[in-house]
Parts: C-alpha cells; structure tokens; sequence
C-alpha cells in the first residue's frame, strides 16, 4: 500500500511529463496535509525558471500555494504574512506575550481571500492555503480566481494543470 505522499509524488510526476500548466495539489491524510507544486514559471511555450518556489510559508504551520502570475501570488503571499505576524505582535503587545497566540489557518485563508477579492479583475491567481492550528488542527482551504474561499475536505486542486488531475 503506498502512502498519501508517495501518491501525490507519482500524480505531480507524472503532470509535469505531460507538459502541463502550473499544478498545485494539497492532501489531508491522518498524519497530515501535504502541499505540493511544480516548479517551472513560464508564460506559453517560454520558461523563465525550472526552479521556481510556489509553495509559501506564510506562518510556522501555515503555507499558501501559487499560480497564476507569479508578481501577484508573491504579493498575496506576502500580505497574509504580514497580517499574521501583526496579529501575533497585537497579541504581545496587549498582554497576551506572544507566546499563546498561533496563526489560524482560518484566519490565513480569510486574510488571503479578502485580499483576492479587492484585486480581482486585475490580480491573477489561484490559490490553497493549508496548515495546522490548535484550535481546528489541519485544514484546507481553495482560493480560485476572484476571491472566493472555499474550505476543502480531504484533497484540493488548482492552477492551470487542474483539469489534467481530474482526468
């Protein structure tokens, strides 16, 4: 029997030998969420990196995966980061000393669709974000193009290679 991670392997590898567009893959499993990506950025038929990282901690147990336009996805990144760090700071400096406060998944994947949604018509991404917290332990959650927030159950998909993982 082979593991949730070593399936998810062999589905990855097996889209990127196809040839096909940005893939992000995210499984719950009982030990577990595992995100992964691919790792070529390319705009057609030009690569302008095979080394490209699309999987983005944004908190310790927090990431956000990405596609679409690279220059957005990074910046959506960066702004869940941000806001989770000053919520953590918030918690400090009002008493709590920042050692009780841990980063929601929720709270991430909110900050993440607001922000998408303020962009949409002009941002390009799709996004998961996955993670554990203390509170609700592992989630997952699918951001598609436009902002929605959609909590997902024991696997997600998104980016352009999505259709091929569907069959």
């Amino acid at each position: 029997m082979r593991t949730i991670p070593a399936l998810a392997a062999m589905v990855l590898a097996a889209l990127f030998q196809r040839g096909a567009g940005t893939t992000l893959v995210a499984a719950h499993y009982k030990g577990g969420i595992i995100v992964g990506a691919d790792s070529r950025s390319s705009r057609g038929s030009f690569v302008a990196s095979r080394h490209a990282t699309k999987v983005t901690p944004v908190a310790r147990h927090v990431v956000v995966a990405r596609s679409g336009s690279a220059a957005d996805t990074q910046r959506l990144a960066e702004h869940v980061a941000a806001a989770l760090r000053m919520a953590e700071m918030s918690d400090y400096l009002s008493g709590g000393g920042g050692g009780g406060y841990a980063a929601s998944v929720r709270s991430a994947a909110h900050v993440l669709s607001r922000a998408a949604y303020a962009g949409k018509g002009h941002l390009s991404a799709a996004l998961l974000c996955a993670g554990w917290d203390p509170l609700d332990g592992m989630q997952l959650f699918s951001c598609p193009p436009g902002g929605a927030l959609l909590p997902s159950g024991s696997f997600a998909i998104a980016g352009s290679g999505a259709p091929s993982v569907l069959g």
